[in-house]
């Protein structure tokens, strides 16, 4: 693996962990829990993505963004779960850091 894959493991992994902890301070229903944390885990990997192939930060957000709204909206009605606390969740990860 190269040195940037490795790194955007990571990052991917790191968002995930963080985001597990909010997911237990906003008290996430167990049989719901991993629908939240894969919001995240979607988030973070798509703004990896698409900064990797040379995306700004900006237009890495906005698409990272965009694909945790739709996923949190679909599965808030396929598993009858407020989509709110998993767009909430699941957009941690993109709360900026040291890229600010």
């Amino acid at each position: 693996m190269t040195d940037q894959m490795i790194r955007i493991a990571i990052v991917v992994a790191s968002g995930v962990i963080g985001s597990l902890g909010f997911a237990l301070i906003f008290g996430v229903a167990k049989k719901h829990f991993v629908f939240a944390v894969l919001s995240s885990l979607l988030s973070c990997l798509a703004f990896e993505l698409v900064f990797a192939l040379g995306g700004s930060i900006f237009m890495s957000a906005l698409v990272s963004a965009g694909l945790t709204a739709a996923y949190s909206d679909i599965m808030g009605h396929k598993i009858k779960y407020p989509a709110t606390v998993m767009i909430i969740i699941g957009i941690i990860p993109l709360v900026p850091g040291a890229r600010l």
